[in-house]
């Protein structure tokens, strides 16, 4: 079978999993004798988080749904397991006056030296965003980090600083269950979305409208919500922030004090108000609930359940972590039409594949490249609207790096090289040799400030081989069938079919040469075979 019509065949799977006649629900209602087994437990792992062990799965169900839900929701009760990334001391670049005295090539050295260390920090944190997510103890901290960052996307070919997209990760997680008022109105100050849509250039009688359209279009309203005098309005409510040393601050000379009208409230309104219009209107909860739901949930909801949480968020003020409490208890959550029923992301991929086998994330740029070929590169989403998602993660190419993905992680091939890999090369291991064009008293001045930046923390290693003979022996699994069907469990979160099943089986047993746990080939052939279940078209769906 060409590349072309495996393509079409595994896509076609997926598509017939996904349009199954199922039963919808009709609104937020929380049955308390609902089921709870392990599928609806591995399905909360997954959506809340990104899944996990058997052990861990078990763990949920023992408890009941509605204390699984509590033990994700209020995730601050659980001690971190994972350290914030080492930003160092202080992080600023010496572009000042010792700059401006260099001479020109010394100028154009020098900044490459800076463009290479900035490329070498953003890949970094990338891959230890990356990392924590596949160890972290809080899967719904980082599970809704990531949620946000699709929605107030940024980007770092845009805002250039690998320190502020770090500030904005770190104000995402910080607020990641908070009300949407202090995320909203955190991320109008926020310094990579204010480069990242030119509200720093946004000043009084020379109105930037680029934030200010996305704020009501993609943020919080939606299209058909606002006028085109909203828009304009609602950029002279902004102008005046700006980004320097010492922060994020509002320039008074630059902000506009004048009356504005918006959405029928009149005043000299700042930021501030511009939130409070805005989340006063009923678009605004309805735009929240129809994200969250699809993210979380499935495509396209109901207009019962959508109304149901946008009263939810009304009444709570717009309380996230009541929202998500909501939600996750709801029978609709856990119904047919929600089970299996979206496409995993490339970070739900690959994160969940490394919990679910419980796979040390040992070498993290290959997982972060793995996850820019498969279109999602964390930091750099294509556009303001983020991530398309849903079948847009399904494309010829990015089906066979799944694949790939899949085969790599279980041989522990070596490392490979990627976008940043010229900056990351250069300086991890030591630093990277500074500019011989700097000499007199002014290059050495320079190459005394440089010489003070952190370098990127190195904290990628060679991908050990995982041996699943391991799960084999510590469970006592003695049949083929045993194997493939607790592999398939794990991993899938369900059984399959009993002709799906056989065919694993004969894989992994062929009647010619029988399976064999002591044989030497035993872990090489068990390896295909998992590989072939991380290659099913069930295996993409979350």
């Amino acid at each position: 079978m060409n590349r072309k019509s495996t393509f079409a065949f595994a896509w076609t799977l997926v598509a017939s999993l996904l349009i199954t006649a199922i039963a919808h629900a009709t609104g937020l209602e929380a049955t308390k004798n609902a089921t709870w087994d392990r599928e609806r437990a591995a399905h909360l792992l997954r959506r809340a988080g990104f899944g996990g062990s058997p052990r861990e799965v078990d763990a949920l169900v023992a408890v009941g749904r509605d204390k699984a839900v509590d033990s994700l929701v209020d995730f601050e009760k659980t001690p971190l397991n994972d350290p914030p990334y080492p930003r160092g001391e202080t992080w600023r670049p010496p572009v000042g006056v010792e700059f401006r005295r260099l001479d020109g090539d010394a100028r154009k050295d020098v900044g490459g030296y800076l463009r290479d260390l900035q490329t070498g920090h953003m890949q970094a944190v990338r891959e230890w965003w990356l990392h924590r997510m596949v160890v972290t103890n809080r899967p719904l901290e980082e599970k809704m980090t990531l949620f946000w960052h699709g929605l107030f996307t940024s980007g770092f070919r845009e805002v250039k600083s690998w320190q502020l997209l770090l500030d904005q990760n770190e104000f995402l997680r910080r607020n990641a269950v908070a009300d949407f008022r202090t995320l909203v109105l955190g991320i109008a100050k926020d310094g990579a979305m204010l480069r990242y849509l030119d509200n720093d250039k946004n000043v009084k009688g020379e109105p930037n409208e680029n934030f200010a359209r996305e704020l009501l279009e993609l943020f919080t309203l939606g299209v058909g919500n606002y006028t085109e005098a909203d828009v304009k309005e609602v950029a002279r409510a902004l102008t005046g922030w700006r980004v320097g040393p010492e922060g994020v601050i509002l320039r008074p000379r630059l902000h506009d004090y004048g009356s504005k009208s918006i959405l029928g409230k009149k005043g000299s309104l700042d930021v501030n108000d511009v939130v409070d219009v805005v989340l006063a209107q009923p678009a605004a909860s309805r735009h929240l609930a129809t994200k969250l739901w699809t993210f979380f949930a499935y495509e396209d909801p109901e207009p019962a359940i959508v109304d149901a949480l946008a009263t939810e968020l009304r009444r709570t003020k717009f309380d996230v972590r009541a929202a998500m409490r909501t939600i996750l208890r709801s029978d609709a959550f856990y119904s047919a039409h929600a089970l299996h029923a979206t496409i995993k992301s490339p970070v739900e991929l690959i994160v969940g594949t490394l919990r679910a086998l419980e796979i040390s994330a040992a070498d993290v740029r290959r997982l972060s490249i793995a996850c820019r070929q498969m279109g999602q590169e964390l930091f750099q989403p294509p556009n303001v609207k983020g991530w398309d998602g849903g079948r847009s993660w399904i494309t010829t190419s990015t089906l066979f790096t799944r694949q790939n993905f899949g085969r790599a992680i279980l041989a522990g091939e070596r490392r490979v090289a990627g976008r940043g890999a010229m900056a990351m090369t250069m300086m991890r291991g030591g630093r990277r040799p500074l500019p011989s064009s700097l000499d007199g008293d002014d290059g050495k001045a320079m190459r005394a400030a440089l010489e003070k930046l952190p370098m990127p923390p190195d904290s990628s290693k060679p991908q050990p081989t995982y041996d699943p003979l391991v799960v084999v022996n510590t469970l006592d699994l003695k049949s083929p069938r045993d194997i493939v069907r607790h592999f398939t469990t794990r991993l899938l979160g369900a059984s399959l079919p009993k002709d799906r099943e056989d065919t694993l089986v004969a894989a992994l047993s062929p009647s010619e040469k029988p399976f064999d746990s002591h044989a030497r080939d035993a872990a090489p052939r068990l390896r295909d075979v998992i590989h072939l279940i991380l290659s099913l078209p069930e295996y993409q769906l979350n």
